[in-house]
């Protein structure tokens, strides 16, 4: 929850300082169209930025895929471990009620039994005990629905706090877990050569020819992969912490 309200906070306070980032931003993409439209570039330079570019974009497409599995993987994660307590909650109220009734049940029993005796020591009549009994049978049965109430607000409650809990919790886990993914894709994806080889055309187009006669491979069982990639996540915390 704090960490909530301090987003909001930064948010509020860095508002007005965003706007001017953002102007800024507009008139310097003015500007690169301005440039773009009325200076004659040579071919071979804008063959070079393009493949500079798509360097650019391969290392980010690669930094999100690794982003996107381990926040996918979190958010299943946490989504199981919030069913724990919400599941424990929900059963929680019924021994609950059944100890609360114990209780209660005691304590008629008790006044009963005290009532019975006024009666054979001849403190009051008949007609008396007859009376005093209904009454303390009706405050028996008003306490137990005065305890299921209580215990079921108090568990609707406790679930509901629980439930918002998690949600933040479960938020930040996954906020964790892509930036640990970034990371873990600038330790070793991005450091691999091979995957911003500039290749031309042909051989792109032999590639493919390749491609199609190499078999599929199997994939992975899916919650397998995502244990060992979470656990890939709790490995290098530490790591990116430092970093």
């Amino acid at each position: 929850m704090g960490q909530f309200i301090n987003s909001i906070n930064e948010v509020r306070k860095n508002y007005s300082k965003y706007d001017g980032w953002e102007q800024a931003q507009a008139d310097e993409k003015a500007k690169k169209e301005y440039l773009a439209k009325n200076l004659d570039i040579p071919k071979d330079k804008l063959e070079l930025t393009q493949k500079r570019a798509e360097t650019v974009i391969r290392a980010t497409e690669i930094m999100d895929a690794r982003s996107e599995d381990n926040c996918q993987n979190m958010e299943q994660l946490t989504s199981f471990l919030m069913l724990i307590p919400t599941i424990a909650m929900a059963f929680a109220q019924f021994p609950l009620l059944k100890h609360a009734e114990k209780k209660i049940e005691a304590k008629y029993a008790a006044k009963k039994t005290a009532l019975q005796q006024e009666l054979s020591n001849n403190k009051i009549n008949l007609d008396d005990y007859t009376i005093r009994l209904k009454q303390l049978a009706q405050k028996n049965s008003q306490a137990v629905k005065s305890a299921t109430r209580k215990i079921s607000f108090g568990t609707l409650g406790a679930t509901f706090l629980v439930t918002i809990g998690g949600i933040l919790w479960g938020n930040s886990q996954q906020k964790e877990a892509s930036r640990i993914g970034r990371f873990q894709a600038k330790q070793n994806e991005l450091k691999g050569l091979e995957n911003f080889v500039v290749y031309t055309p042909e051989q792109l187009e032999k590639a493919k020819e390749i491609a199609k006669n190499i078999p599929d491979e199997k994939e992975k069982n899916s919650i397998a992969k995502m244990f060992s990639e979470l656990k890939g996540i709790s490995r290098d915390k530490k790591a990116y912490k430092q970093w």
